[in-house]
């Protein structure tokens, strides 16, 4: 039982992750130029 509740928190922990690069690292790596990621951010604050 207990392996199996820390399967399931490894399981989260990589869902979050995967959650963290989708939501912060891959958009940074699409906008390359600063400019663009100036208004890239400027648009998600408002």
């Amino acid at each position: 039982m207990k392996k199996l509740t820390a399967d399931f928190g490894n399981k989260k922990a990589e869902t979050a992750s995967f959650c963290f690069l989708l939501i912060y690292v891959i958009p940074f790596r699409l906008i390359n130029n600063r400019s663009e990621l100036v208004v890239y951010l400027s648009k998600r604050s408002t």
